[in-house]
Order: C-alpha cells, then sequence, then structure tokens
C-alpha cells in the first residue's frame, strides 16, 4: 500500500516520515538546509509478513503545488498532518481539495507537534479538522496526536498505518500496463531510468511498452521496487524501470506514460466530466484558460463547457466539458484530474476522463451528449450496453481500449456486430434491423421516382442516409444487404434486387433500334455516326438514347465516340482470357489477329478493359488481373 502526506508547509510531514520509516525523504542539500521539502520524497517499511508499505512525502509551499498533485496520483491512502500549534492553514485545504478531487476515499489524520500546545487546542484543532473534512466527505476518519521530536503517539499511528496496508486490491489482468513518470535519470553502468507509481496492470522484465505521447517503443531492461531488483511488478506499486530503446534522458519529461503496445493514442481533446469546487474564488467562463494536471501531467489548454446553457460555471457546478490542451496527453476513461487556474495561484476544481479522444467537431450535439453520459458508467460492460441502448455506433475496439481492456470483450446479448475497413463495430439488433429498413426504403423511392436511372452511386447513397444512419452504418449495411444479394451493384450504381433495368428499356427512346443496330454488328462495334446511320435514326436521337443507355447501365462507353453492349463485350473479354489460355502473348497484335478486327478498335476494347481493371499493361504487353468480377459485368 502506497501513503501520501498531505498538509500545510512546516507542519511536520517530513520529521514524521521520518520518525515512521527511519528515512530521511529530504535528500537534496537545499532541502535540508533549509527544512523545506522541494522534490517527492519515498520511504518504506516491512512488515512482518514481508510486504512493504510505502511513503510518498509531498512539499507543502504552494509554489510547489504541481509536485505534490504529481505525487499524490495512484495513492491508496492519504496521511494529513496537521500541526497543533496552527490549525489547518490554506496549503490544508488546498491539499484537501486534490485529494477529494481525484477519489482518494481512505484518509488517516496526524495532528502534529503536541508536545507545544495543551489538551484544550489539541481538542479545538480537531474541531477544526473534523469541520473541514466533513464538508468534503470524509465523516468518520481516525486521529492520531504525535511528536516527532518528543516521539509521543509514532508507535500507535505506525500500528495503524501498518495494519491498514493488509488491504490489497485485485488486479484486472486484462489492463494493460500504465505508469506515469514523476522521475528519470541516468544510473551509471546501467542507463535510463524512469519511476513512477504504477496504476494499472502488470509489467516483467523483456516486456515491451510505448513511451507517450512521442509513441517511442521500448523495452524493459530492468525492474526495482523499494530498493529490490524484482522480475515483475503491478499497479498500486513504486516502480524503477531500467529502459532500453532509441531515447536520451532530454527526451522524456515528468507526467509522460509508460503503457502498454496498442494503447490508445493520445490526444489534445479530452472529453470530461467536471466540477468547480464549492470554494472556488471565481466563476469559470467557455473556453477559460487552465492548467491540467493529469498523472504526474502538467499542461496549460482551454476548458470548453459542453452540457451547460450558460456560458460561465459557478462555484459548485458540475457539467460536461472539453479539454483542450495545447500538448498531447495520454489517457484513459476513469482517469481522474486536477484543474487550476491558469496562473496556478489556485485548485479550481476537477473530475474524470470520458473520451480520451474528444471530437473537434459536434462535442455538444444530443447523440454526443448521450455517449458522454453512458462513458460515466464505471462498468465497462454496462457502459457499452447503454451506448448501445441509445442507437450508438460503437467501434469495439476504440471502446476497450480506452478503457485500458487489451481484449475485447463480447458484446451484449440483442447487438449485431459488423465489419467496415478491417474496423469492427456494434450497435443493437433493433437499429441494425432499422438501419437495414431504411437503406432498402430509400432505394426503392429512389427508383420510383426515377424508373429510368440505374440507381445510386455508393456515395451518394452514404451521403443520403447519413443524417439518419452516420456514414460508418451506411456503409456496414450496404455491405450486409449486398451480401445478402437483397441489393446489386453494377457499373458503380447501387439498386434494389428488385429493380430489373431491361424490363425498363421500352423507357428509353428509340432504344430498340440501337439495339437491333449493335446486335446485328456483332464485334463490328460501330461509331456513334455509323450506328446512326445503321439504326436509321438522327444523331441526336441516338445520342439521347445511348447517354440514358450508359446510365441505365445497358450499355458500357468503350471510347468517347464508341458504345458496346454487354455481351459485345463479354464476346471479347472471353476471347482475350482463351488467347491467354492457349499460351499466347496479349498483344495488340496477336489480340487483332484473335479478334479478327482492326487496329483501332482492338485497342480501343484493350484500353476499355485496362479501366476497368480486368486486364493491366506491361510494356506492349497485357496479363488478364481480373476475371471473374469483370466477366459478371458484361454478363446479361
Amino acid at each position: 500500500m502506497i501513503v501520501a502526506t498531505a498538509g500545510h508547509i512546516d507542519h511536520g510531514k517530513t520529521s514524521l516520515i521520518k520518525a515512521l520509516t527511519g528515512v530521511e525523504t529530504d535528500t537534496l542539500a537545499e532541502e535540508q538546509a533549509r527544512g523545506l521539502s522541494i522534490n517527492l520524497g519515498y520511504a518504506h517499511v516491512t512488515r512482518s509478513d514481508g510486504s512493504l508499505l510505502s511513503f510518498i512525502d509531498v512539499p507543502g509551499h504552494h509554489r510547489f503545488m504541481n509536485t505534490m498533485i504529481a505525487g499524490i496520483g495512484g495513492i491508496d491512502r492519504a496521511l494529513l498532518v496537521v500541526a497543533a500549534d496552527d490549525g489547518p492553514m490554506p496549503q490544508t485545504l488546498e491539499h484537501l481539495d486534490v485529494l477529494e478531487l481525484l477519489g482518494v476515499s481512505e484518509l488517516t489524520v496526524a495532528i502534529s507537534k503536541i508536545d507545544r500546545v495543551d489538551t484544550a487546542r489539541i481538542e479545538a484543532v480537531r474541531e477544526l479538522i473534523a469541520s473541514v473534512l466533513a464538508r468534503r466527505g470524509w465523516t468518520d476518519p481516525e486521529y492520531f496526536l504525535v511528536s516527532s521530536v518528543a516521539d509521543q503517539g509514532i508507535d500507535t499511528l505506525k500500528a495503524h498505518l501498518m495494519a491498514a496496508s493488509t488491504q490489497t486490491l485485485a488486479i484486472d489482468e486484462n489492463e494493460g500496463f500504465r505508469l506515469s513518470i514523476d522521475r528519470r535519470f541516468n544510473v551509471k553502468g546501467r542507463g535510463l531510468v524512469v519511476t513512477g507509481t504504477a496504476s494499472a496492470g502488470g509489467v516483467s522484465i523483456g516486456d515491451a511498452l510505448v513511451l507517450q505521447p512521442s509513441g517511442i517503443d521500448l523495452r524493459v531492461r530492468g525492474l526495482r521496487c523499494h530498493d529490490q531488483n524484482v522480475d515483475t511488478a503491478r499497479s498500486g506499486q513504486r516502480i524503477a524501470i531500467n529502459l532500453a530503446g532509441r531515447v536520451e534522458l532530454e527526451g522524456i519529461e515528468r507526467g509522460d506514460w509508460l503503457t502498454s503496445p496498442n494503447s490508445i493514442e493520445p490526444s489534445s481533446r479530452l472529453d470530461v466530466s467536471f466540477s468547480l469546487l464549492p470554494e472556488a474564488p471565481f466563476a469559470l467562463k467557455h473556453i477559460a484558460p487552465v492548467k491540467l494536471y493529469l498523472g504526474a501531467k502538467r499542461v496549460s489548454g482551454k476548458l470548453a463547457l459542453v452540457s451547460t446553457s450558460k456560458r460561465r460555471l459557478e462555484p459548485s457546478d458540475e457539467c460536461l466539458a472539453q479539454l483542450i490542451l495545447d500538448d498531447k496527453v495520454s489517457s484513459m476513461v476513469g482517469d481522474r484530474f486536477v484543474i487550476r487556474d491558469h496562473a496556478e495561484t489556485r485548485v479550481l476544481g476537477g473530475g474524470r476522463v470520458l473520451d480520451p479522444n474528444g471530437p473537434k467537431q459536434g462535442k455538444s450535439r444530443a447523440g454526443r451528449l448521450q455517449w458522454l453520459s453512458a462513458m460515466q458508467i464505471t462498468d465497462h460492460e454496462l457502459a457499452l450496453q447503454e451506448l448501445l441502448q441509445n442507437d450508438q455506433v460503437v467501434d469495439l475496439e476504440r471502446f476497450w481500449r480506452s478503457r485500458n481492456q487489451m481484449n475485447l470483450m463480447p458484446t451484449p446479448a440483442h447487438s449485431h456486430e459488423f465489419s467496415v475497413k478491417d474496423q469492427t463495430f456494434a450497435v443493437s439488433e433493433s437499429y441494425w434491423k432499422q438501419a437495414c429498413e431504411q437503406v432498402s426504403a430509400l432505394l426503392d423511392d429512389f427508383h420510383g421516382h426515377a424508373p429510368t436511372q440505374p440507381g445510386l452511386r455508393a456515395p451518394e447513397l452514404i451521403n443520403y442516409c447519413k443524417p439518419l444512419l452516420g456514414t460508418t452504418l451506411t456503409q456496414g449495411v450496404i455491405v450486409a444487404l449486398a451480401k445478402a444479394q437483397s441489393i446489386k451493384e453494377k457499373d458503380g450504381f447501387i439498386r434494389t434486387a428488385a429493380f430489373a433495368s431491361n424490363e425498363q428499356a421500352e423507357a428509353i427512346p428509340n432504344w430498340p433500334e440501337v439495339e437491333a443496330a449493335l446486335k446485328q454488328a456483332g464485334k463490328e462495334i460501330p461509331l456513334i455516326p455509323e450506328l446512326a446511320v445503321q439504326s436509321r435514326l438522327t444523331q441526336n436521337q441516338v445520342s439521347d438514347a445511348l447517354k440514358v443507355g450508359v446510365e441505365r447501365g445497358l450499355l458500357h462507353r468503350i471510347s468517347p465516340n464508341r458504345v458496346a453492349l454487354p455481351q459485345q463485350l463479354l464476346w471479347f473479354a472471353n476471347e482475350t482470357i482463351a488467347t491467354e489460355a492457349a499460351g499466347f502473348q496479349l498483344s495488340v497484335i496477336e489480340l487483332k489477329t484473335q479478334f479478327g478486327l482492326g487496329r483501332k478498335l482492338t485497342i480501343e476494347v484493350l484500353e476499355y478493359f485496362d479501366r476497368v481493371k480486368f486486364t493491366r499493361r506491361i510494356g506492349d504487353k497485357r496479363i488478364i488481373v481480373n476475371d471473374d468480377n469483370v466477366l459478371d459485368r458484361f454478363k446479361t
């Protein structure tokens, strides 16, 4: 278990840790000379069963509040130290604000320097502390009266903390490893070492890790936990990691994260739930400049208010918000954070991360607010179920990765999975059925209003459906309906299976004459002026018929001045396949002979085959690259 101190400067935090552990946590000469903690200090004691109780000693001066917040993340219990002569002071209150915002529920109170005051003063201070704690939700903490100088109450406090340390939280084996770096240094003979408190998962020597937000791949060369070499370490422990990889000391900053590979990408936009402290000194406007503290990271940014119609938050107000940061940070759903004012003079509030990669646009739309509301549910499966019940389209890998789950879990009952571009999504069964019906109905409606048109191209169909279903779901439905043969695609046009374009041929003016002339021409496909003569029509009449015929998929334009029926192109395609199968090269000279045509028409046909990716030209030869799919286009 890890215990962190909290309290005002000069209230005896460091001396109390030394009395409990025998370790001086002020290691800098400046700290020892001034009696002022500047950096985080670390100490531990060994229990009778060999387990360890660790302490993090944080600075109490307001100038080092950022260091205090960096050290408090990931702790199990706080040890609030209040001097009996001073009582609660400004940093006492601010440290308590931080503990409350970071969700530290276990709190032990040590009233220090009791050798300096009488019993009445001690009791008065206890009452003051109890009043302050009750307003923040700590209603029944244990109090201990101590003096490090007179060695009073130390053993009793130590026994209490040792007993409390027997509580061990269960580890989620599916969680990826995460550690926010609070120190980094080089060790002679070993190289780069970083330290921090592991907040999730486990790590072993030889494991691959990623430094975030830079994305640099690293490997664990060695591990130390509480001054001992170990092979493995886990969440809730203070760890020193000896790293191997292409990174220098200057390439790592305090607050960078070490994570398991395939963790969700860092982002400069975090969607969050946020509350402004009741004691906040002022209201917060929309897009107010703030300082974010997340793990050991400190970064500037702006707070955009999302779920409120007000343009400012008053003290005690809560809302959904988006943090728009100056730099990318690594985070996960549920991570707690603290916000200070831009000048870093006061703690203003804090909350939880709801989406580590918030959108730039549409962050206050109703569907987005529904999403964020569901993401406030801490249980992963219940959160996913809530999203699906609200007709949300869920990227499953992103959902589970954003919650630091390395393996995808089964989707809830009454849900439907589908894939788009190698990504797996889920929706509720009812919403999937509704989407399929809407796409089919839209196509039916289109055919009813445009019976001479061959259908809609995929981008057009997606744009029609996008306002109702969104792009991803529409794409998934199109693929599923095509697989079920409810819709068909021909020449880039999507239509319902019931729509028979050939039955509508009579709706094309002069179509019988044009079709008869092309069929009679056979492989000798005429130029358009020749076709007008052969069909005994004017050139304008032929052009109008050809335009509609091409749109309907009844004709294929093989060159600007020549069109062909599907069966004509099918004959050429089969002859090309037979030529290659007989061992002949697919050259213009060879195919001109096989087709029994002139050079110009042969080249036009072959160039058309190249365009539709039936063949590919290599020098003055061609190869067949796709026969089955292209042949289907030419079958009537």
